[in-house]
């Protein structure tokens, strides 16, 4: 056994065909947390503001009749659009704009198009600085991506700033190079004395000319354009992405955007559905800040539930590779029955999604870390101290905002908590913003502060460019022809050869090639069959540092090593297919939930000695006397959420649990019995360890010496 728990011999093969014995090292532990599913949306890499938190726009400009050419390649200090050879660009933004907001409608083409129509712009480059590093505005931006171009980009927009957290819009000089500010106004000199004949000093105004942050990491619509994305707006009236390449987008007020959160989830919808069936081989993501981060969670999250989830939206991720929501209300918010005043009905889930002050969130969090664990398509961004969720606020703290597991007794603002989900690595499930200059209270980022900060916090920023680099890599070969890893070295292959080469010094077989292979970010999958007539199955495989690659796992008609060695994002990118059960959780003593696991994986064999090696030394008695008296059961069980206190943990259990001669048991209730809050974790603890009747779940464990065990009293 390594250290992980887990055999370094890995034993593989297909049903019927053949098997191959690989050897690995440094495994990681397997078993994700298998959590209840939510009933919350994420974002498409659509860019969304809550403008209860921020102002909208306004004015008239209606559809740009200007030049057919917005602006030129090589006028703009940013990149342009990248193409992926099939007359499409390689990746899309969706960028929504929260409560309050309001912006005109337009058509334009927001990728260019060999013939386009008269008098409809075409929008060649989404830098938010022109040529002269100046700030663009209409009509050289078209009427509907005016303000929501200029609105991300921190630039004042009728109606207030982005989020109106800049006291003064025009301070905000994030994506700006360099702008001329007022220094100072300094004081006159005294007065001349009456009759001197002397002329009173005017006053003067020091005008100098302040750095601003474009080129220097904190100007995301910079950062965007420069990696090749187009940025399409969204509407809370619909926006639609047509056949001969126009984009349509309607108008709408403020009052549109504080409607029912299923109706702008609906807008979201039929906006994705068009891009992704006109430009079927781009990458699509939406970031949403604020509110919109909301609207774009709720439609990542029921698009994956039986029946659409709550809003009955399409299946499927329609070509969304990930979604962020920025400082949004995922959770609702803790004082939810006064939102209504500012935000109408569009904070009508905010109190079913808050709970209460002892739940304050966490039941929902659950519900998306149920999915986003394996998925890791989704990441919540929270910014410790935002005003918005302050005590002058909707209040909640980083609580509204991200993904927490369990509860704790921790500070709504600490970005430390140990229940916030940063599963995921660099793309997680939850990332809190813990860079003190990109605190919502105490941060400054060139004049944005506040609600609006975390839009230009460099990491942040990064954070979003690491999935675009990942995604478009992966999409700039949609044939499916061959390609070569990004991580590769120069004289290493991606090729069928390569991968059944190592397959034969792997084992006694003659495997035979079906089809190319796949290869992304330093990993491949190749499918071969057992010889004529055989089976066809997966094999997976690793790139190691000096260029060679090495057999992960092969042949198995459900590739749970892979699954779990392999990152997320990654098998997407392959094209691998996972199973529930290829994340099923192995028995063991590392964590409560191998314990539990362990412990009833040997109760349904029949093996009492075994089953009781799992209970604590000082309760293995107690478990004998327990299990001998019912030596034989039947049925099925899941573990969901562990919440662990200090040595103590209580293990949440479903399922049906049969006994020969005195029926069945069942639960379908992952909460049963569970403690409301940390508070009362001990005395639930306590009850269950001194209780003397069965109760199906919570298990309680303790780790003793490094280890966890069920506890079964004494």
């Amino acid at each position: 056994m390594n250290e992980s728990g887990v055999s370094d011999r890995v034993s593989t093969g297909i049903p019927g065909g053949f098997r191959v014995s690989v050897v690995r090292a440094g495994a990681p532990r397997t078993g994700l947390p298998i959590r209840r599913t939510a009933t919350l949306v994420a974002a498409v890499l659509v860019v969304s503001v809550l403008a209860a938190c921020g102002g909208g726009s306004s004015g008239s400009l209606g559809t740009t009749q200007g030049p057919s050419t917005v602006s030129g390649v090589a006028s703009f200090p940013c990149g342009s659009p990248g193409s992926n050879g099939q007359h499409q660009p390689t990746a899309a933004v969706i960028l929504l704009d929260g409560v309050g907001s309001q912006e005109d409608g337009g058509v334009y083409y927001p990728f260019p198009v060999a013939q386009p129509r008269p008098a409809v712009p075409v929008v060649e480059n989404f830098c938010p600085l022109n040529k002269s590093y100046h700030e663009r505005a209409f009509p050289d931006l078209p009427s509907g991506l005016d303000s929501p171009l200029r609105r991300w980009s921190e630039f004042s927009v009728p109606g207030g700033s982005s989020g109106g957290s800049s006291s003064v819009p025009e301070a905000a000089n994030a994506c700006d190079r360099t702008t001329k500010r007022t220094i100072a106004a300094p004081e006159p000199g005294p007065n001349p004395s009456p009759g001197s004949g002397q002329v009173s000093p005017v006053p003067t105004i020091a005008v100098g000319t302040v750095p601003g942050g474009f080129g220097n990491g904190t100007c995301l619509t910079e950062a965007l354009a420069d990696a090749g994305a187009v940025l399409l707006p969204y509407s809370y009236t619909g926006a639609t992405l047509s056949p001969d390449g126009t984009f349509a987008q309607k108008s709408y007020t403020g009052d549109d955007s504080k409607q029912p959160l299923c109706t702008s989830v609906k807008s979201l919808v039929n906006e994705i559905i068009s891009v992704h069936s006109n430009w079927p081989d781009i990458a699509i993501f939406l970031i949403g800040h604020s509110y919109g981060g909301l609207v774009a969670e709720t439609w990542w999250y029921d698009q994956q539930q039986p029946g659409g989830g709550q809003c009955g939206i399409p299946g499927g991720m329609s070509g969304v590779d990930h979604v962020f929501s920025l400082d949004s209300p995922i959770n609702g918010v803790q004082k939810c029955t006064l939102a209504a005043i500012t935000t109408g009905e569009a904070s009508q889930t905010w109190c079913s999604l808050w709970g209460n002050d002892f739940l304050h969130g966490v039941p929902n969090g659950r519900r998306i870390a149920a999915v986003d664990n394996h998925e890791l398509s989704y990441t919540a961004v929270g910014t410790p101290n935002d005003p918005t969720y302050g005590l002058l606020g909707g209040g909640g703290g980083l609580e509204a905002q991200l993904v927490y597991d369990c509860f704790g007794n921790y500070d709504q603002n600490d970005p430390a908590a140990s229940c916030i989900d940063t599963t995921g690595g660099s793309l997680p499930v939850s990332y809190p913003s813990a860079s003190p200059q990109c605190d919502g209270t105490s941060g400054n980022i060139y004049g944005t502060t506040g609600h609006d900060i975390v839009k230009t916090c460099p990491a942040v920023i990064q954070m979003i460019l690491q999935s675009l680099r990942l995604a478009t890599t992966a999409t700039s070969n949609p044939s499916g022809a061959p390609t070569s890893a990004p991580s590769l070295s120069p004289t290493s292959s991606c090729t069928s050869q390569a991968f059944l080469n190592v397959v034969k010094s792997s084992g006694p077989i003659q495997p035979t090639i079906s089809g190319p292979p796949t290869c992304a970010d330093g990993y491949a999958v190749q499918t071969f069959t057992a010889g004529p007539g055989g089976q066809a199955a997966q094999f997976f495989f690793k790139q190691d540092q000096n260029g060679s690659w090495t057999l992960i796992e092969g042949g198995d008609a459900i590739s749970s090593i892979a699954c779990q060695v392999i990152p997320a994002k990654v098998l997407k990118r392959l094209g691998a297919l996972c199973p529930p059960a290829a994340y099923a959780l192995s028995p063991g003593h590392a964590t409560p939930k191998e314990a539990v696991n362990g412990f009833f994986h040997a109760r349904l064999q029949g093996n009492e000695t075994l089953a009781c090696s799992y209970a604590s030394p000082a309760s293995r008695a107690s478990c004998s006397s327990q299990v001998s008296q019912v030596p034989a059961i039947t049925g099925n069980i899941a573990l969901h959420n562990a919440v662990v206190s200090g040595k103590f943990a209580l293990v949440e259990v479903t399922g049906s649990l049969c006994y020969p001669g005195r029926g069945c048991e069942y639960n379908k209730n992952p909460l049963l019995n569970m403690p409301a809050s940390l508070a009362f974790f001990q005395q639930v603890y306590d009850d269950l360890v001194k209780s003397t009747t069965y109760t199906f779940s919570p298990y309680p464990c303790i780790r003793v010496g490094g280890m966890w065990y069920i506890n079964f009293g004494p």
